[in-house]
């Protein structure tokens, strides 16, 4: 029987989870964007913001801004502040974004929808950065969801990462690997192999579950992002069967990245992407050593 016939009366329950740490500068534009989804029918969402020792205002600005549930971790770990949330979620379906982020206006209704089919665990979600002046940004943006797309459909379980600023993962899952392990960084990528490896739900990746990750504003900050991933990566590695993404691969994600450029729009995304690549190398290399 078709999924949606046998459940056309059924509701589905979102619950959204939000950890903070001093985001007093961007949080209000995260918690407006939850408030104005646009809602398919039965679907309810309840907003949780975990607060992880912020010492500026940003838990005065969520307190204020109804509805949202307000909870505390004192353990200074953002997984164990996620952890903290979903053992009071109620819903079925867990999102996760950060309060940096802005979520575009479909989000919630496009994750019900990717949710309606029962074989899928876990949905990703596109991420945008905000409109600058900086030329090399767009190219860095088209080339992260080129890479997300890929890992998500090249066959290769262990290539497989997440991130918990676009991310939604049925209850079910996470309670079947018991929540993230509470690690430096990297849990969210931990928590997406663990699900693939022990259950039997599936990956998808979905462009209408956008995002926009206000702290990206020009390219040195997306260089240092790399750098810490090549750091984390390396680590996370010599702790699972995670493994990086090679050369090969990351030629064949710029091809698709890049098959609507000019040539000269090529070359500078060539050229940004190669600093990208050294950055996250360096990174490795100061894991190794």
């Amino acid at each position: 029987m078709d999924y949606s016939a046998r459940n056309s009366n059924t509701t589905m329950e979102i619950s959204i989870i939000v950890p903070f740490l001093n985001e007093e500068k961007y949080i209000k534009r995260c918690v407006k964007s939850l408030q104005r989804q646009t809602l398919k029918r039965r679907t309810k969402s309840e907003l949780l913001f975990i607060d992880n020792g912020s010492t500026d205002s940003s838990t005065e600005i969520v307190r204020s801004l109804a509805p949202v549930k307000l909870l505390t971790e004192t353990k200074p770990n953002v997984y164990a502040a996620r952890n903290k949330a979903l053992s009071v979620a109620k819903g079925e379906i867990i999102a996760f974004t950060d309060a940096d982020c802005s979520v575009s206006v479909e989000w919630i209704s496009t994750i019900q929808e990717c949710f309606s089919d029962q074989a899928v665990g876990i949905v990703i979600g596109k991420r945008a950065f905000p409109k600058t002046h900086d030329p090399f940004l767009k190219y860095l943006e088209d080339y992260d969801n080129a890479k997300m797309k890929y890992v998500v459909t090249n066959g290769d379980v262990n290539t497989l990462f997440g991130f918990t600023n676009n991310m939604a993962v049925r209850k079910s899952a996470i309670t079947k690997v018991r929540g993230f392990k509470e690690l430096e960084v990297n849990g969210d990528t931990d928590l997406v192999q663990n699900i693939v490896k022990k259950t039997k739900y599936t990956v998808i990746y979905n462009e209408k579950m956008l995002i926009t990750h206000l702290e990206i504003t020009n390219c040195y900050q997306w260089y240092k992002k790399m750098y810490l991933y090549g750091f984390h990566n390396k680590t996370l590695s010599r702790q699972t069967s995670y493994k990086a993404l090679t050369m090969a691969d990351n030629i064949s994600i710029f091809k698709r990245a890049s098959h609507k450029y000019t040539f000269r729009e090529k070359s500078i995304a060539l050229l940004a992407l190669a600093i990208g690549i050294l950055s996250y190398k360096a990174g490795e290399i100061k894991a190794f050593t």
